[in-house]
């Protein structure tokens, strides 16, 4: 008899390990793509603003389990020199559910901001994909220097 029990258990084990390990082992998964971006604006003309510049190089790789979650986006300079910004782009759905909806460019600040919402499904095998759009833009009144940003993405329940 506790041989049975135990066979029983060894081959639920396995199930749940091999076969529903995608819904079982997250509640929902994000990671960045692409690496780092170094934007550089330009010198304006005499008289004018300098021109924005945008790279769209990076992305994210995300899933959830069944329920609604998004995704947030918050940078960890508080006090920048210029004006950063993002907007998802090109949502691609995995295998199920939904990749959910982009939300308008934002401007990055040290506040957790809405640019996806309503994600659902979406596994490790076959994750909903995007695309991030950043632009930096400048004044002339501005003047020159550096900033140097860490985005944040946090993907939570709705």
């Amino acid at each position: 008899m506790k041989k049975r029990i135990i066979i029983i258990s060894i081959l639920l084990l396995g199930y749940f390990v091999f076969f529903a390990r995608d819904r079982l082992i997250f509640a929902a998964s994000l990671s960045v793509t692409g690496g780092d971006i170094v934007l550089t604006i330009s010198t304006a003309v005499a008289g004018g603003n300098p021109d924005s510049v945008s790279n769209e190089v990076s992305g994210l790789s995300y899933g959830t389990n069944p329920q609604t979650y998004k995704i947030t986006a918050r940078t960890s300079l508080a006090a920048p020199l210029f004006t950063l910004m993002v907007l998802v782009k090109n949502i691609q759905t995995g295998g199920s559910g939904s990749g959910g909806t982009a939300q308008s460019q934002i401007t990055l600040s040290t506040t957790d901001q809405d640019v996806v919402v309503g994600v659902t499904g979406g596994t490790l095998a076959n994750p909903h994909t995007c695309t991030l759009e950043y632009t930096a833009s400048a004044t002339a009144a501005q003047g020159t220097g550096n900033d140097v940003h860490t985005i944040t993405y946090t993907i939570v329940k709705q």
